[in-house]
């Protein structure tokens, strides 16, 4: 595959920036409109009165925001780009893993081991022979930790990005200029998600990993980063 050149936040959108959309607009996510986000206290469960102001823990204005649908963070989008006449967008799947490895080829772009220092997961669990620690419950400032060969911060961990494409179970016919593969998509189709969260096992959190989820859903763990074509 070969992508093309494109532009990608150094952070994930924070819950400043999105408050900026919010007021702008006078937008209504989907959590808040009905439903609220799914978060953790002793268990995971969907709480109504929990959205991106309030995730179930402390945040400033510069941690990820969280509690958005991939429907809120493309509506983010639309309007940044028509308040900056610039055309922003969601990252696709492929460049999304090509910017979190930076040029390497290893399971997280600083090797094949992990630790609770380089990155915001549930550090109870370990990947590859890495050593237990400390487990946040909760997002870190989007600068938190070193960023990759790429200026890139926090490709692994703190928050799911949400990208451009819909769910496919493999890659047989997929794009190979790195474009979204969005063929077959409708309103209920899984869209997916890269990089994994605070409240992830530490396997989840490799370049290569893959979830995905419905573009209505919003969870404590789940936010997007921006991208811009040259």
């Amino acid at each position: 595959m070969t992508v093309k050149g494109f532009a990608a936040g150094r952070y994930a959108v924070t819950r400043g920036e999105f408050g900026a959309f919010v007021r702008a607009k006078d937008y209504k996510t989907e959590a808040e409109l009905g439903g609220g986000c799914f978060v953790y206290t002793d268990k995971w469960e969907q709480q109504a009165d929990k959205n991106w102001r309030n995730a179930g823990f402390s945040q400033g204005d510069d941690h990820p925001v969280v509690c958005v649908s991939w429907n809120d963070a493309k509506a983010y989008v639309q309007w940044l780009s028509e308040k900056s006449g610039k055309a922003y967008r969601l990252l696709t799947e492929a460049e999304r893993e090509y910017a979190a490895r930076g040029g390497t080829s290893t399971a997280f772009w600083w090797g094949d081991s992990i630790s609770v220092g380089q990155a915001n997961y549930d550090g109870n669990n370990t990947y590859n022979g890495s050593a237990r620690g400390e487990w946040r419950r909760a997002t870190v400032a989007v600068n938190t930790f070193m960023a990759n060969p790429f200026r890139l911060y926090n490709m692994h961990g703190n928050v799911w990005e949400w990208v451009e494409d819909c769910w496919h179970a493999n890659y047989s016919g997929a794009p190979d200029d790195g474009n979204a593969w969005t063929t077959n998509c409708g309103d209920t189709v899984r869209r997916v998600l890269r990089g994994g969260a605070w409240a992830s096992d530490p396997v989840f959190l490799r370049s290569a990993y893959r979830n995905l989820n419905t573009p209505d859903f919003r969870g404590s763990f789940n936010g997007f980063r921006i991208a811009r074509t040259f």
